[in-house]
This record gives C-alpha cells, sequence and structure tokens, in this order.
C-alpha cells in the first residue's frame, strides 16, 4: 500500500511538473502552425561550374544559412533537397518577396576610407543601429506589422547615416 501511494505521488509530482514547464515556456510554433515562407532554390551550374557537386551545394546552404541568421528569423530550416535544390523554411516571415530578396541577393564588398573626425559619429550611429535592430526583432516577435515597418526604416535611414561618413568607394577601373 504505501508503495502505490510513493507511485502514485510520483506521477502526480511529474503531471504538475509537466504543466508548470509547459506554462512557463510554451513551444515554438512551426511553419505549419505559424505560418510563415518557403522557399525552395534552384542551384544552376555556370560557365565556371559546371557541374554542382555537394561540396558547392553545402556552400551555398552554409551562405543562405548565414544570410537568414542575419534575417533575425527563430527556427528556420535550411536544408538541402536532392542533387541541386535547397529547402528554406522561414516561419513568423510573411512576406515571401522580401525574404526571396535577401535570400537571393548578390553579395558586394567595398573598401571605404573613413572621413576624418568622424569616429565618435560612427561609434553613436553603430550603438543606434543595434537599438534600431533589438526593436525590430521586438517587432518580428510580436508580429506589429507597423512596428516592423516603422524600424526597417529607421534601419535604412541609420544605414545611409553611417554611409555618409566614409569616402565614396574607389572606381572599379582604378582597381
Amino acid at each position: 500500500m504505501g508503495k502505490q501511494r510513493g507511485l502514485l505521488a510520483l506521477i502526480l509530482a511529474l503531471v504538475i511538473g509537466a504543466i508548470f514547464v509547459l506554462v512557463k515556456v510554451p513551444p515554438r510554433l512551426g511553419l505549419d502552425l505559424q505560418g510563415g515562407s518557403q522557399l525552395t532554390i534552384l542551384v544552376r551550374p555556370t560557365e565556371k561550374i559546371p557541374k554542382i557537386s555537394e561540396d558547392n551545394l553545402r556552400d551555398v546552404t552554409r551562405v543562405l544559412e548565414n544570410r537568414v541568421n542575419g534575417l533575425g528569423v527563430a527556427e528556420a530550416i535550411v536544408q538541402t533537397v536532392g542533387q541541386d535544390q535547397i529547402l528554406v523554411q522561414l516561419p513568423g516571415v510573411s512576406d515571401p518577396q522580401q525574404a526571396e530578396r535577401v535570400l537571393g541577393g548578390t553579395a558586394q564588398l567595398e573598401f571605404r576610407g573613413q572621413k576624418p573626425g568622424t569616429e565618435a559619429q560612427v561609434q553613436a550611429e553603430s550603438l543606434a543601429r543595434g537599438e534600431i535592430l533589438q526593436q525590430q526583432i521586438q517587432a518580428r516577435e510580436s508580429g506589429d506589422a507597423a512596428a516592423i515597418a516603422t524600424a526597417q526604416a529607421a534601419l535604412e535611414r541609420s544605414d545611409q547615416a553611417i554611409l555618409e561618413l566614409f569616402e565614396k568607394p574607389a572606381s572599379r577601373e582604378n582597381i
């Protein structure tokens, strides 16, 4: 009889603990329950790379994962499908065109010299940009479309302000 009461008490404690955990740590909803965007990206051969190898596909997947992390999307999935496709699932991203632009864009690297006497301004703009990014993440988590648009506009203004603190890049002919 004492063993049965002990076992019943243990089961009851586990049930109460499970309920407590579910209330305090709600489960993250996936793409099927939360909604979002799903993109299938086809990796095509080029003149320089006539055949897509596993290494090429893995490299493209890694670049896409970095870009998805830059979006600030939680629980995103980036995985290969077949020999030449990559599946990207972005829960909570309601604008598939924006996701496609970010993921499909070609990166460009420019070297610019900082204008003299702008060190404090660059530091202040960088700190402000960090705060704007935090606001954007919070807006995305809450799903507030107006706050997301406001944060995006503020981010673009901040990027422009930082850009003006640096010299124009040298023309490609001079490089």
